[in-house]
């Protein structure tokens, strides 16, 4: 129903690809040994201090002590080997025969990469916060909260909903004020989680037990009741048109479709304990499968 939390995942990978250097590809005399150069390539352009230096250059914190924050997050994400290989195995296919390449394809096969791995980190961030525990997923859900609050109407209904594509320099840019927004500490702490949940699906950290038929009754008896307070405190109309902008999003404006996306997640936070957290894993279920 709503694409949560793409924004931080995307947003520290996004510029991985594009300080790659592909100037040897046509050096190569075969397709096995053209890759396997560009892996070695890959890999040593992934843990380069260039890229991390150029990576920042392209985003606006407001303090130094924030790109020191973000850079060292870069460092221990993609020092887990087990991550870097996956994340390979998302930019292999888009290479073709050495002799096959100008700079236009060059251009293209980066771009593609850049798009297959966001979407690649954003799988892994999204499954690994199944993997955590209830107060992680709680925090996961207030932070999307609060990034989507910081969005116009129109990128906060495509965010949420999905319906539009994009432009990653925009989800790129309300990362870095969303970041701002926040102190050091708060930031370190809410980076640490991103890779949490990586590193929590990489390495396949138990999954949820499985729900009862009792508990999942009881969870939605719990979003009903959620849903009622709600309604009580709120006009018809407004309740009325919450319900059909979830039906049918795409025929309502951008600011209808925000505003109903955001009242679902203060909703959805505000359920306590057990049964809200289930609540919340069946959201991410629905995100992942």
């Amino acid at each position: 129903m709503m694409k949560l939390f793409k924004i931080f995942v995307k947003e520290s990978l996004i510029i991985i690809f594009l300080f790659c250097s592909l100037s040897s590809f046509a050096q190569e005399n075969s397709v096995t040994d053209f890759k396997q150069k560009v892996y070695q390539d890959f890999k040593a352009v992934i843990h380069s201090e260039d890229l991390y230096e150029k990576t920042l250059e392209k985003l606006n914190f407001n303090s130094e002590s924030k790109k020191i924050l973000f850079k060292e997050h870069l460092k221990i994400l993609f020092s887990n080997d087990q991550l870097v290989e996956k994340f390979w195995y998302e930019f292999s296919p888009f290479l073709k025969s050495p002799d096959s390449y100008n700079e236009t394809d060059i251009n293209h096969i980066v771009k593609d990469a850049t798009l297959v791995g966001m979407s690649f980190i954003e799988d892994l961030a999204v499954k690994g916060m199944l993997r955590l525990n209830d107060s992680d997923r709680l925090e996961y859900f207030i932070q999307t909260y609060e990034v989507t609050d910081l969005m116009d109407d129109r990128t906060c209904a495509s965010f949420q909903f999905g319906n539009e594509f994009i432009d990653p320099e925009v989800l790129r840019n309300f990362a870095v004020d969303y970041y701002n927004s926040l102190s050091d500490i708060a930031v370190r702490h809410k980076l640490a989680l991103v890779r949490k949940a990586v590193f929590a699906e990489i390495n396949n950290y138990p999954l949820p037990k499985v729900i009862s038929s009792n508990d999942l009754y009881l969870a939605e008896q719990a979003m009903v009741s959620a849903l009622d307070n709600w309604a009580k405190a709120t006009s018809e109309d407004k309740v009325h048109n919450f319900a059909l902008v979830l039906t049918n999003p795409g025929a309502f404006s951008y600011a209808d479709q925000c505003s109903v996306a955001k009242t679902f997640l203060e909703i959805l936070i505000s359920i306590d304990g057990n049964y809200g957290d289930i609540n919340r894993i069946r959201i991410l279920q629905s995100l992942v499968h």
